[in-house]
């Protein structure tokens, strides 16, 4: 049975594949260093930004929250258009599918989102806005926008 992610809609894991591929050709869709590289490359200077801390967070201390994390990496608004949502564990859980979303408040679906999102890789494609966000499991996030 596959679970249920409210609002998020699961859909192929193909169709974010496209909608990355035509933002960062080459880039591969489940991999965030790549996506940097691709990004780097293509001299679209993305700028990873390291979370302070971030080793107590892996050893449990709960320095962020899920609500920290998801500000400090959008704090720009993100855009509210369809998104393409790849959280690491429901990759790992569910071969072949990702997320989407359609919403004015992509903030408060990802608080409400089962899982904690922020303590492995997670990619958010907006086809629309020709935009890639990555937070890496490392403790860190970048944009980019082609």
């Amino acid at each position: 049975m596959v679970p249920e992610y409210f609002p998020f809609k699961i859909v192929p894991i193909s169709e974010a594949s496209d909608a990355l591929s035509k933002i960062l050709p080459n880039a591969p869709l489940l991999s965030p260093d790549k996506i940097f590289s691709v990004a780097e490359s293509r001299l679209l200077s993305p700028e990873f930004v390291r979370l302070e801390n971030w080793d107590a967070q892996e050893f449990g201390n709960d320095i962020y929250s899920k609500a920290e994390i998801f500000d400090l990496m959008f704090r720009e608004r993100p855009p509210e258009s369809q998104l393409f949502f790849l959280p690491d564990d429901i990759l790992s859980l569910q071969k072949g599918t990702a997320l989407s979303y359609i919403g004015t408040n992509l903030r408060e679906a990802i608080l409400n989102f089962p899982r904690f999102v922020f303590d492995s890789d997670a990619v958010f494609v907006w086809p629309n806005e020709n935009q890639v966000s990555v937070f890496h499991h490392g403790g860190g996030f970048f944009h980019v926008r082609a």
